[in-house]
């Protein structure tokens, strides 16, 4: 079982990125994040939670080495097949006020995307597929925000420090809202052309 500063080295680099340019996006020191890889330091939960958010990374694998590195898997080629699966597992096992949520959206997601018409733009370069990976990771985005907020709003009810638990859900969600916003910026630069 390898040490959470190796799985941090791993994270590092698998995205090609120096510790200075790895720290730097965290907004922390080359020097810490050198003495964690080398475990002289331990990584705070808002830096682990920073990591897990920036790099697409599941924290249960960060933090205990279980299940996959990255958060979702996108396949082509099982897309459909396996779609299907996990929406009757889903189904099976969930709840009826999940049931009626998870109805509903299936049931209005071709026509909100049909009402975007991504395919009219047709573009040979690239950018029609770029906009839908953009849309989707958006949607990815609000809803890992909005599972974090769930979350952690469950964890005040039995926190003491309440002050500094609620620091550490804005600087969390600023760092969400700043992705989020990002992402929508470069949708509307494509719509506008300015890409």
């Amino acid at each position: 079982m390898s040490t959470i500063g190796e799985r941090i080295r791993i994270v590092r680099k698998m995205n090609n990125l120096n510790q200075q340019q790895f720290a730097q996006i965290l907004g922390v020191s080359q020097t810490h994040i050198s003495k964690i890889e080398a475990s002289k330091d331990s990584p705070s939960q808002k830096l682990l939670k920073s990591i897990c958010i920036e790099f697409n990374i599941n924290q249960d694998w960060l933090e205990l080495e279980i299940g996959n590195i990255n958060q979702s898997e996108f396949s082509d080629d099982i897309l459909i097949k396996d779609c299907l699966i996990k929406t009757k597992k889903y189904l099976n096992n969930a709840s009826k006020q999940e049931r009626i949520l998870y109805s509903n959206l299936l049931i209005q997601f071709p026509d909100l995307i049909k009402s975007i018409n991504i395919t009219e733009l047709n573009n040979t370069d690239g950018i029609d597929d770029y906009l839908t990976m953009t849309l989707f990771d958006i949607l990815l985005e609000i809803m890992k925000y909005t599972e974090y907020l769930n979350k952690e709003t469950k964890k005040i009810k039995q926190t003491e420090n309440i002050g500094n638990t609620i620091d550490d859900i804005f600087y969390i969600s600023g760092t969400y809202i700043s992705k989020i916003t990002d992402k929508l910026s470069t949708i509307r630069d494509i719509f506008l052309g300015n890409e």
